[in-house]
Parts: structure tokens; C-alpha cells; sequence
């Protein structure tokens, strides 16, 4: 993808001002979604924690043994 075309489907973010330019419009697009990748990682290990009744680092160490 092009430096032009990233511009053209951020562009209108920027004109109905939820951003400042097109930089932060990217820049806080994927924040947001590395924000939301961190939560559902984050929740998966918690299911994960629960179901084996044990930490993840303690559930990681014994896989190692």
C-alpha cells in the first residue's frame, strides 16, 4: 500500500477532525489495535489460567521440564 493511498482512506478522519493529520490518524488507529490484540491475549490467558488452575508462567515453566 502506497504512502498516498494510506492518506486517501485516512483523510477523512482528518476532516471531520478525529484526528489532527493524517500521521496521528494512523499512528492512533494502530495503537487502538494493538491495544485491543493486548486484551484479547490477555483475556485468552486468563480462560487458559482457569481452566489449568495455575498461573501462565508457572503453566510455561512446566512445560519445559
Amino acid at each position: 500500500m502506497s504512502d498516498r493511498e494510506v492518506v486517501a482512506i485516512v483523510e477523512p478522519l482528518v476532516q471531520h477532525q478525529a484526528f489532527s493529520s493524517a500521521e496521528d490518524a494512523v499512528r492512533g488507529l494502530v495503537l487502538e489495535f494493538i491495544l485491543r490484540q493486548i486484551d484479547r491475549y490477555r483475556s485468552q490467558i486468563d480462560t487458559l489460567e482457569k481452566r489449568y488452575g495455575m498461573p501462565f508462567e508457572q503453566f510455561s515453566a512446566y512445560l519445559k521440564i
